[in-house]
Formats: C-alpha cells, structure tokens, sequence
C-alpha cells in the first residue's frame, strides 16, 4: 500500500490544542515526530495569546476544546477534518 505524498502549503500552518488535554499533547507530540522539516506546522495552545490573535472573540466561543487547524490558506478545520488535514499534510 503506497502512502500519499505529503500536501505542500506556502507556509507553516498553526495546529492550536487544548493545552490541558492528554490527547492533544499525545497529538502534537505525533505531528511533530512526524513533520520531519519542521516546516509543516507550527503550535498553540487554546489558551494563548497566538490563538486569541488568530481569531475573533466570537470565531473562538463557537470552537470545540479540541484540535484546531488554521490553514495557510486561513480555513479553520476541527476535530475530525483537523485530523484529516494533518494527516494528509504529512504524507
């Protein structure tokens, strides 16, 4: 079974997580094993500065506690679509 080569994007696009949450720091620590040039991602907690400039206040009270991605193109993906991308993202 062959892997799909990994999606390409301008710049590093930001993976925000629940800072509190096993899962997601089980995730990131993935994401990061894996995004082997380090060019691919770029992380933030849900409860940091970063994603509070990232998005309004009202964008942030209609997200989950979950993993969040903001794409390079500025599309906001979560939960499962988050995973999705990321996965693609890393080939």
């Amino acid at each position: 079974m062959a892997l799909l080569p990994p999606h390409k994007a301008a710049r590093p696009e930001v993976v925000f997580y629940d800072g509190h949450c096993g899962l997601c720091h089980w995730a990131v620590r993935f994401i990061l094993a894996r995004d082997h040039t380090g060019e691919a991602f770029r992380f933030a907690p849900l409860d940091s500065d970063t994603f509070r400039a990232a998005l309004s206040d009202t964008a942030r009270a209609s997200l989950p506690d979950s993993l969040i991605v903001q794409t390079d193109e500025g599309e906001i993906l979560m939960r499962s679509d988050a995973v999705l991308h990321v996965l693609r993202r890393l080939g």
